[in-house]
């Protein structure tokens, strides 16, 4: 059959073009786009760069290219916030210009930060919801959301004394009433007194007029100067630039925001602190129509007299513990001077504490003597220890790291790869046969507890922070009456932070000092730990053996064990879990959200089924909250009552930055209305205002979750997924 004049064209010209791209590199998009080439080589000539050995960093990952990709230069004002206590950290910070401080533990408010304390209502209050929730989807009270100043008492007029390159020194408040006169000068007797020479005992002094503050020279011998001119009288005017004798003062008018100063709230009225402190210690800076967000310290004085603090220099180095670890910020920090910041994001903190000596033993030795210590002594198995022998063990932990922080990133993608696939991805801990080398604690993350099964692995159970692995193997090998070998796999899930406690110092430290009752004690919280059946113990002067634990199987529901690890469910603390073989449809649980919830339900019901069992699109409250990472202004946040993962409505600015990092797809934005029904817009662009929204857990209504209480078949449940035996219960009764 003779070709069509079709196929002979299509045959001649060839097979169509395929369009290819590179793959993917980490450094396809910098950490910060400003960093320029000044900027790059500037920063490597200060510590602790500068000491780091180049040579050390193995192309394509250099130290210049870590400086430049994987960092990004931050001015910050007055009063910024930089970081919030109970944030999760992702990244560390170097001041390079300017001094940060820290306030120490209590710390600030909640309400302070940018969170809401969780008020819960009474049985009557809940029960009104039935009747008195508004009629429209996600109605909000708009005005909440708009920044009213006529109601705030204006901030007093001040001085501010300036060092020579203009930063703030000091500060002194002027009479609100005006009544009284500010005294300047050297001498003991004045109101503002100034360190120094060039200025006479009593140089000027300023008084209310009905024009204003007036600084008045009192004949000083070098004289008063304002806006560079030199004055007896003058009326001040907000911004004014003061000179006496060397010394410099700025005066900021009542009521006015000066970027130096930043503050432009009233002060607090210590007998009235509770009520004030959230309204005048924190402002937000953003708006409706605002594309970014910064949230500064109010009342700077107040604070310090409320709170301990210190102040960090130039050339320090924060946040790096929390950062490497993905552990919540111990502290606040907010800038005590208008500052220049380098952020270090977690990747790059991880290759220079891989590569460089000094700034590994500088992060170890940190968390040594800042975490390492209370973390061994929570841990039963050396709770007996002294202080000396428990500080010798905390020199000799190994500091470990397996996987990827940001394992949210690729989540979908690998939970639908083949079960091979995904072991071949986890980082291996340790493996099943080989010598124990030492004691692991968990420190943060997930790890699989896997045995060899025919040519492959079997999943049996999983392990979080707290936990111990590998203290049978060293038991037998001590006694030398048993298996000396790790019978189980461990893998990193995402990621996992392991301390490794040298087997050499548990047989010297730890092992001998530890009587039978306590040895049977914490082998029983072991076994709890990972699930295992307690072979019975035999005292040492009976028995010349220690029965190892075995690794309780789960049975039939082995496969379930295998689809919590693989789709990293295990992360949840409150996982809304439903039987479908009890479910009827019946939606008494999203009508009881919808009522507790202003007639909008905070969940999905669907999500990955396993069976029978599906683990619905509900907020677990994750022991990872990766959606915490990244939030601007700190609304979505771990309350510190119970651990709930919150969002306050009124400082969330609707970036969809936690909706995008939760790797569950459990956070929706949602398109708020006013109490009419009318939708919100932004003010500047017309599009409508965007809020995040997800379970709460019904932090504010009492009972606790309703969708649980609802449920008249027993069919769902709120389950922490540590808790395995529990949720096996639950699922087989």
């Amino acid at each position: 059959m003779a070709e069509s004049i079709l196929t002979k064209d299509l045959r001649a010209s060839g097979p169509a073009p395929v369009s290819s791209i590179p793959p993917p590199q980490r450094w396809s998009q910098p950490f910060g786009e400003g960093m320029g080439e000044r900027d790059v080589q500037r920063v490597l000539t200060m510590e602790p760069f500068v000491s780091m050995d180049p040579a050390r960093f193995r192309a394509p990952i250099t130290l210049e290219g870590i400086v430049r990709n994987d960092t990004r230069l931050r001015r910050v004002a007055r009063g910024e916030i930089i970081v919030r206590a109970g944030d999760y950290g992702n990244s560390a910070f170097l001041i390079v210009q300017g001094r940060v401080r820290v306030i120490l533990p209590p710390g600030l408010p909640e309400e302070s930060l940018g969170r809401a304390r969780p008020k819960q209502k009474n049985w009557l209050q809940a029960v009104a919801q039935l009747w008195k929730n508004p009629p429209h989807p996600e109605a909000r009270d708009a005005s909440r959301y708009v920044s009213e100043p006529e109601t705030k008492a204006p901030s007093p007029a001040r001085l501010i004394v300036q060092d020579a390159q203009g930063r703030p020194l000091n500060e002194h408040l002027l009479p609100a009433g005006g009544d009284d006169e500010v005294r300047i000068g050297r001498g003991a007797d004045n109101d503002l007194i100034l360190d120094d020479s060039t200025a006479s005992s009593s140089h000027a002094r300023i008084h209310a007029t009905e024009l204003g503050w007036e600084i008045v020279d009192l004949g000083s011998s070098n004289g008063t100067f304002v806006g560079g001119d030199r004055v007896e009288r003058h009326v001040l005017g907000g911004g004014d630039d003061i000179k006496i004798g060397r010394s410099r003062i700025r005066f900021v008018g009542e009521g006015d925001l000066d970027q130096t100063s930043m503050l432009s709230t009233r002060i607090l009225n210590p007998e009235t602190i509770d009520e004030q402190w959230s309204n005048t210690v924190v402002e937000n800076l953003t708006h409706i129509g605002a594309d970014t967000s910064h949230t500064f310290v109010q009342d700077i004085p107040a604070v310090l007299d409320h709170t301990q603090s210190a102040v960090l220099q130039t050339g320090t180095v924060f946040g790096e513990i929390a950062a490497l670890g993905r552990t919540q910020r111990t502290a606040t920090v907010f800038a005590e001077d208008d500052s220049i910041l380098l952020e270090i994001r977690w990747q790059g903190l991880r290759d220079l504490r891989k590569r460089d000596n000094a700034f590994r033993k500088h992060v170890e030795d940190l968390y040594r003597a800042n975490s390492l210590i209370t973390h061994l002594r929570a841990t039963p198995l050396f709770s007996h220890l002294s202080d000396d022998v428990i500080d010798e063990i905390g020199q000799q932990t190994l500091f470990e790291s397996f996987g990827e922080f940001d394992w949210h990133t690729s989540y979908q993608r690998l939970a639908d790869q083949p079960e091979a696939q995904r072991l071949k991805i986890e980082p291996e801990i340790v493996r099943a046969g080989d010598y124990p080398d030492g004691l692991l604690l968990v420190r943060s993350g997930f790890a699989r507890v896997t045995r060899p099964l025919h040519k492959g692995q079997q999943t049996v159970n999983y392990i979080g922070r707290g936990a111990v692995f590998g203290l049978d193997e060293l038991l037998a090998g001590w006694n030398g009456s048993g298996q000396s070998t790790y019978r189980h796999s461990l893998r990193a899930v995402g990621y996992a932070d392991v301390l490794r406690v040298p087997t050499s110092v548990i047989e010297t430290h730890v092992l001998p000092n530890l009587t039978d009752a306590q040895l049977k004690h914490i082998r029983r919280m072991q076994a709890e730990t990972l699930k295992d059946s307690l072979a019975t113990h035999q005292p040492r002067g009976e028995a010349a053996s220690v029965e190892p634990l075995e690794v309780r199987t789960t049975g039939d529901d082995d496969a379930l064990v295998e689809t919590l690890v693989d789709r990293h469910l295990i992360n949840g603390r409150a996982a809304m879990l439903i039987n479908l073989d009890r479910c009827v449809r019946c939606d008494a649980c999203t009508d009881a959200c919808a009522v507790g919830h202003q007639n909008n339900p905070r969940f999905n019901r669907h999500g990955h089924r396993h069976d029978s069992l599906m683990i619905a699109n509900a907020c677990m409250h994750c022991a990872d909250p990766v959606c915490m990472i990244g939030c601007p202004t700190g609304a979505i946040h771990r309350s510190s009552e119970q651990g709930q993962v919150v969002i306050n409505d009124d400082t969330c600015i609707g970036c969809a930055t936690c909706a995008n990092s939760c790797p569950y797809d459990n956070i929706r934005m949602v398109e708020v209305r006013n109490e009419r029904g009318d939708f919100v817009q932004n003010s500047a662009t017309g599009a409508p205002v965007m809020k995040a929204t997800k379970c709460d857990l019904c932090i504010d209504q009492p009972g606790g979750p309703a969708c649980q209480r609802a449920c008249p078949h027993d069919a769902l449940e709120r389950v922490d997924m540590r808790d395995l035996p529990n949720l096996l219960d639950w699922l087989h009764r």
